[in-house]
């Protein structure tokens, strides 16, 4: 099943998109304040309007999560359609390791410190339940060694992280993904993500991720076809695509279809959210005022420090809920999200500066190290030839 879209994408190489960067920013800040919004107790009449409301936009942590998943199947599509060789795929995957796991392990060692600090018995009535159930995970250290070895949640010492063990699992099969897609249609590989997400009675577990991986990769490979049809549009339609695709992207929560009985996640929510996550990546790539707003300096910079940003919010959080006092207004409650945010920015600019870039610097090196070892091998040479 040739493709023109599919040869178009193979032949050209992959530009890194700014504006990408900015977009997993906003997801990030958007996980902050939705979590932020789950600390208070509010009556549940209250969160629902909210769930329910246009202002769900700011609060979408659920699709938000999805937006991630998206974005890192188009990335990542983009780094391994660079793959020809075995030099190049170990090259990848060091790459994706140690871009990964080094501040994965940080964040981790930062939160299990944070905890002998959380404190949230001044809250009284003013604190949910789920916050005052996560602000009593302390793990014992030799319980805790054994959760640097791969990305995880560690029982709740660090939350957020359950999403790195999808990524990490995905950018193991994603070269293999992207080689399937070449050989057949990326149609294959969205009907298989289907079955995946629809028949988790037997095939339950990070697979029934794949979806927004392969709606990643969708849109890498017809992304040509793409801009050419973008730049067809005018000005009106691109505003009617932008309303849509919010509509989209939080109407699993407006009409409520995010969980079915059990409280799990509805497969029907999860397909419209990750519909609506890779409308929200189309116009961040395809309509310039957008891209040139997540491009800018101040949003791009928090793009680079997104991943330790979203890590490092949930200890800063927790931490943070020691000031708060009942009664608690909405104005204390959005001065509380103000808090959390810089304070979360400034420990992920530390981070960024102390743990992602040597790390980041580290797989370039060993990546050198490796091309030159094998480039020297003659053996390799004739197979790469």
């Amino acid at each position: 099943m040739d493709d023109a879209g599919n040869d178009s994408a193979n032949s050209r190489p992959y530009a890194h998109v700014v504006a990408l960067d900015g977009l997993r920013f906003v997801a990030a800040a958007i996980v902050l304040v939705g979590h932020c919004f789950g600390v208070f107790d509010l009556p549940e009449e209250v969160r629902r309007q909210v769930h329910s409301g246009p202002f769900q936009i700011f609060f979408n942590g659920y699709g938000a999560v999805h937006l991630f998943f998206v974005l890192s199947g188009f990335c990542l599509a983009g780094s391994a359609n660079r793959v020809a060789n075995a030099s190049d795929l170990s090259q990848f995957y060091v790459r994706r390791v140690l871009r990964i796991h080094p501040p994965y392990m940080y964040a981790l060692l930062v939160a299990w410190l944070a905890s002998f600090f959380y404190d949230v018995s001044g809250g009284g009535g003013a604190l949910s339940e789920y916050i005052i159930k996560r602000a009593n995970v302390h793990l014992d250290f030799a319980d805790l060694l054994p959760y640097f070895l791969y990305p995880s949640p560690a029982e709740y010492q660090l939350g957020p992280a359950w999403t790195l063990v999808i990524e990490m699992n995905f950018s193991f099969l994603l070269p293999v993904m992207l080689w399937i897609t070449r050989r057949s249609h990326w149609s294959v590989l969205l009907a298989a993500s289907f079955l995946a997400l629809f028949e988790t009675q037997w095939l339950w577990g990070f697979l029934d991720y794949a979806f927004f991986f392969v709606l990643g990769i969708a849109v890498f490979m017809e992304r040509d076809r793409l801009a050419r049809f973008a730049a067809r549009l005018s000005a009106g339609v691109w505003i009617l695509a932008a309303a849509l695709g919010l509509l989209v992207w939080i109407s699993p929560w407006i009409f409520d279809f995010v969980y079915e009985p059990g409280f799990f996640y509805a497969p029907e929510g999860l397909l419209v959210s990750g519909c609506g996550s890779a409308i929200l990546m189309c116009l961040a790539i395809f309509f310039a005022p957008l891209s040139r707003a997540l491009a800018s300096k101040p949003v791009a910079y928090g793009g680079r420090i997104s991943y330790s940003f979203y890590l490092l919010h949930y200890p800063v959080m927790i931490l943070c809920t020691r000031a708060i006092r009942p009664p608690v207004t909405w104005t204390e409650g959005g001065i509380f999200v103000v808090v959390v945010f810089l304070l979360t920015f400034g420990a992920a600019a530390i981070s960024f500066r102390l743990v992602e870039r040597p790390s980041i610097r580290l797989g370039n090196a060993i990546c050198r190290s490796i091309a030159r070892r094998l480039s020297a091998d003659p053996q390799f040479s004739r197979l790469a030839s």
